[in-house]
């Protein structure tokens, strides 16, 4: 683990930090030091993340135990994904199969990487949550309006018609 967090990452999150408190230092307040702080932890998670998809790459390269079957046919092939902290980055190998004749990036099967999947599955899953959210707002103040009933009822209204969808 010491090749994912080492001493580059303790001094990156004290320059975000201290990068952060300036902002507040210069007048731009506590939502420029928040956007600052915010952005700076997320650079920090996505090296992380690309850290982490190379530690695995490299360990199925290196343990053969872990790969039986599978054969290195490509290395060093780009791969980027949006994540919940911004764009990923990462080198990755190809493998195929000798028994199957197939194809695959194991490092990416192993954290549930589809082919081609572009969008990480947690990011994907806070979009729809918030597009679904979104969608229930207007939708409770539609009932809201229509029925002229208070704002908490029309709430009611609309979770137990979602609930009785979700049922279907």
């Amino acid at each position: 683990m010491q090749s994912i967090f080492d001493e580059s990452l303790m001094i990156s999150f004290q320059k975000v930090v201290e990068e952060s408190v300036l902002e507040i230092f210069n007048g731009n307040g506590m939502t420029e030091f928040q956007k600052s702080l915010r952005e700076g932890t997320n650079s920090i998670c996505r090296t992380i993340q690309k850290r982490v998809m190379e530690l695995i790459d490299s360990k199925l390269v290196q343990d053969h135990s872990l790969r039986k079957g599978w054969v290195i046919e490509r290395r060093n092939d780009p791969k980027n994904i949006l994540s919940p902290f911004g764009e990923v980055k990462y080198e990755r190998t190809y493998f195929q199969n000798k028994k199957t004749g197939r194809y695959a990036y194991l490092a990416d099967k192993l954290v549930c990487y589809t082919p081609h999947q572009s969008l990480d599955t947690l990011l994907e899953a806070d979009v729809l949550e918030e597009a679904m959210d979104k969608s229930y707002r207007k939708a409770g103040m539609s009932v809201q309006k229509q029925h002229r009933e208070p704002k908490y009822q029309a709430r009611q209204c609309l979770i137990l018609s979602a609930n009785s969808s979700l049922k279907r």
